[in-house]
């Protein structure tokens, strides 16, 4: 029988420390915002994010949790 793929995303590894990378609606869910939210602080740089071959975003989880994201004014 085939064993069914994860659908947990596999961090990326930068200089030996794992980055978990999420999608648009995990990290709505994650900070608790709207994707309006999460594309202006896309647009904005205050979270990182990189973009797959086929060209969708995933977005870094440890960067969703600074504190100049979530409580700039």
């Amino acid at each position: 029988m085939l064993a069914m793929a994860s659908r947990e995303p596999e961090p990326f590894y930068i200089d030996g420390h794992d980055r978990r990378t999420v999608n648009i609606a995990q990290a709505c869910a994650i900070a608790g915002v709207s994707r309006r939210s999460i594309y202006y602080w896309l647009e904005a740089g205050k979270i990182e994010y990189v973009r797959t071959a086929g060209g969708k975003i995933r977005i870094y989880a440890d960067t969703l949790f600074r504190r100049d994201v979530r409580y700039s004014a």
